[in-house]
């Protein structure tokens, strides 16, 4: 019985450490590439950016890449920029010679740049055999992607201005989309006019010259349209501030004892005088926002409302009317603050100071940088490989704070589940806790190679309980009176045998029934 129950836990020994080797061999081959493309439909001339992104968590990081190779329609596109581990084979395939510098290196990114020659579709497909640094694991690692080419001429050519909003005076004559010069007059006390154009393609961009703030006399502003294929159309307006009347002294100097009118429209933020929109139909609003009215400055001017998050937004521009931006209305003493913010699949995302910007995780580094459009905290990978990423802490529409990783040059969010994971672990680590809240806290494969190796830690115990007891039954049977010895090769005799001295062992020595 004893043997046969050893022979189980032995089986069950075995089993365990095959297990875990599994689960490790298994942990370990987490590998793969993810190619990105800087723009799916790009414009014939136009450069794209494609990257190959290899990452991996195998022990040790990643060894090299062999036979790595990305194939391209050639026809379509030109090889325009790679680096130094990329060598061009002939038209449409280029060849890689991965190999890290240093161990512990969880991936490379490979960046070509390819300038688009016609119209049509090009495919993109990597593939590659990785190898861990230390040469234990292979996997064929493949992936792909595709843009379709599109010829500038074949876009719409529309450069047209639906509509045409001014802060302050009217258009001369009344606006067409034809008619391509205006003039406006406004009264000495008018000091700034902001100009809004509504354009009838919504994918067409404008831009405008010339400030928002006015001299006396004449003030030019150009208007210049760029549709879609690249053509462009100029509205020009001529903004005339009439001098003042009722004074002699010059007509840029105030009124002694006077204070000058205040602005309801005008705001300082920062330093920076900025205007606020009045007409919310001539911008695109954030999903999200909504359309109110709100007594500012001591009168009832439209905002954007954020009701989830019970917060006012204003949208203004800043004195050259060049660039927009907006900002939150704290309420008190007529401050604002930046509003940060990104959109993502239909979805506003608010950005956040990150929570303990002095707990950083092994691989990171916080510093403060310019992250689209804006000055804010993040946290930068210390791997060269992802130079392109940073990680920012934002709220979602739904309320839930994270974190997500942007990429700087693909202008593209996602949740950054490994900053995620290692910023989890480190602050657990740093805590204290009983084992069982330290076991909750890790991930499945931990915890399944904690069991295992508990089970066969049991096992062993188990083995070693159950020698020490036969070894201290055969020492009490020897200070029997009468003791019993059985050579191992002898085969086990019950007492009926031993009486009728069959084959009987009695003190050592074989005797027979005459010797009795």
């Amino acid at each position: 019985m004893i043997k046969t129950f050893k022979k189980i836990l032995m089986v069950l020994v075995v089993v365990c450490i095959a297990l875990q080797g599994f689960i490790f061999v298994a942990s370990a081959a987490t590998s793969k590439v993810t190619l990105t493309v800087s723009s799916t439909k790009p414009l014939v001339g136009e450069t794209i950016t494609v990257k190959a992104i290899i990452y991996t968590d195998v022990a040790g990081g990643l060894g090299a890449v062999n036979d790595g190779y990305l194939t391209y329609n050639s026809s379509v596109l030109k090889l325009t920029s790679y680096g130094a581990e990329t060598t061009p084979e002939g038209a449409g395939k280029v060849i890689f010679d991965i190999q890290p510098d240093s161990k512990g290196s969880t991936g490379v990114t490979i960046t070509l740049k390819f300038k688009v020659l016609k119209a049509g579709t090009a495919n993109f497909k990597f593939s590659g055999e990785l190898v861990d640094w230390n040469e234990t694991m292979s996997k064929v690692i493949s992936a792909s992607s595709s843009i379709t080419a599109i010829d500038k001429s074949s876009l719409p050519k529309d450069a047209n201005i639906k509509s045409i909003k001014l802060s302050a005076g009217s258009l001369s004559p009344k606006f067409s989309a034809s008619t391509t010069s205006y003039t406006v007059k406004v009264p000495y006390s008018t000091t700034k006019v902001v100009v809004t154009p509504t354009l009838s393609d919504s994918k067409a961009k404008w831009s405008i010259s010339g400030s928002s703030s006015l001299k006396v006399g004449e003030n030019t502003r150009v208007i210049t349209v760029t549709a879609q294929n690249g053509s462009t159309k100029k509205y020009t307006i001529k903004i005339t501030r009439e001098k003042d009347t009722t004074t002699s002294s010059t007509p840029e100097t105030e009124k002694p004892g006077t204070t000058p009118e205040v602005n309801p429209y005008e705001i300082s933020v920062g330093g920076e005088m900025w205007v606020l929109l009045n007409d919310y139909s001539l911008i695109k609003v954030p999903a999200g926002l909504t359309v109110a009215k709100q007594v500012i400055n001591g009168i009832e001017i439209p905002v954007l409302l954020d009701g989830r998050r019970d917060r006012t937004i204003v949208y203004a521009t800043n004195e050259s009317d060049t660039i927009g931006s907006y900002f939150i209305y704290t309420g008190e003493d007529n401050e604002y603050v930046e509003y940060k913010f990104f959109v993502t699949d239909a979805n506003t995302y608010v950005i956040l100071e990150p929570k303990k910007s002095n707990q950083v995780p092994d691989g990171f580094k916080y510093e403060v940088t310019e992250v689209m459009g804006y000055e804010v905290g993040v946290f930068k990978y210390t791997d060269k490989a992802y130079r392109d990423y940073v990680i920012i802490y934002a709220e979602a529409p739904s309320g839930e704070k994270n974190y997500y990783r942007y990429d700087n040059e693909e202008a593209t969010v996602q949740k950054a589940t490994d900053f995620i994971v290692a910023r989890s672990k480190m602050l657990a680590d740093g805590k204290e806790g009983g084992i069982v809240s330290k076991f909750l806290k890790l991930d499945k494969q931990s915890k399944l190679i904690v069991c295992s190796t508990l089970v066969l830690v049991l096992l062993v115990i188990a083995l070693i309980i159950i020698n020490i007891a036969k070894l201290s039954s055969g020492r009490k049977a020897k200070n029997n009176d009468a003791i019993i010895n059985i050579d191992d090769d002898t085969e086990r005799l019950d007492f009926e045998t031993i009486i009728e001295g069959d084959k009987s062992i009695i003190n050592g020595g074989y005797v027979s029934e005459e010797d009795e």
